[in-house]
C-alpha cells in the first residue's frame, strides 16, 4: 500500500487504526478486506507491546526474509 497518511498542522490526528481504515474507504476495498488488514495490524501492534510502528526500528517493521529476498526495499 503506497498511501501514507500522516497528519498535517491543521489535520487531527486520528488513530492509526482509523486512518488505515478511512485509506481503505478511500481506495474502495471491500468491508471485509479493511476489517482483515485492521486485525492484522492489531495483531502486529500487540505482538510488539502496542508500541506504535513508528516507534520502531525498521528491523522490527520488516521481516528478515524480504530483506534478504528484496535488498534495495525500503532502502535497506
Amino acid at each position: 500500500m503506497s498511501a501514507i497518511v500522516t497528519p498535517g498542522p491543521q489535520q487531527n490526528k486520528s488513530k492509526l487504526l482509523d486512518q488505515v481504515g478511512d485509506v481503505i474507504r478511500l481506495k474502495h476495498y471491500s468491508i471485509r478486506t479493511e476489517q482483515s488488514y485492521i486485525d492484522w495490524i492489531r495483531r502486529f501492534i500487540l505482538f510488539h507491546g502496542k508500541r506504535h510502528p513508528r516507534d520502531m526500528a525498521e528491523a522490527e517493521v520488516i521481516s528478515r526474509e524480504l530483506r534478504e529476498r528484496y535488498p534495495n526495499y525500503a532502502g535497506g
